[in-house]
């Protein structure tokens, strides 16, 4: 995942909420002003993963295409998230003497020239340059 835990502009807001909200009441789960309860999770968890995934995908890439980016972001509740992640890493609330792996890739980002971008019609002319240039620079792994 990219960026760093100060990035998440989204950690307050009801945004997520209301999107979940609207993803229950598509299954059937809530009622409008009634989507906020323990039976609304209740019966979420019994609805089949694909289901709830086919619609959260559809429902996040018409609200934000063409990848629906910024759709379900985490959200502090004071409980399991307990602050938002720049406040809580400002204090020192976080897990610390874990090992981690850090990398970067020469091309972060690269997938979106695989999108199909038919509202361009030079689409297929800057699909073949990116990926040319891509190509060149990617061919050789480097370790340290």
């Amino acid at each position: 995942m990219s960026g760093g835990p100060g990035l998440n502009f989204n950690t307050k807001s009801d945004l997520v909420a209301n999107n979940t909200a609207a993803i229950a009441r598509r299954v059937g789960c809530a009622e409008e002003g009634e989507d906020q309860t323990l039976e609304t999770l209740e019966c979420l968890r019994d609805v089949p993963f694909d289901v709830l995934t086919n619609l959260s995908v559809t429902a996040s890439r018409t609200a934000r295409p063409p990848f629906g980016e910024g759709f379900f972001f985490p959200t502090f509740d004071g409980d399991f998230i307990r602050d938002r992640p720049s406040q809580l890493m400002r204090s020192g609330k976080f897990v610390k003497g874990i090992r981690l792996i850090a990398s970067w890739v020469t091309n972060d980002g690269a997938w979106r020239n695989f999108c199909n971008y038919t509202h361009l019609k030079t689409s297929s002319i800057l699909y073949r340059k990116n990926m040319t240039a891509l190509s060149l620079h990617s061919t050789t792994a480097q370790h340290r």
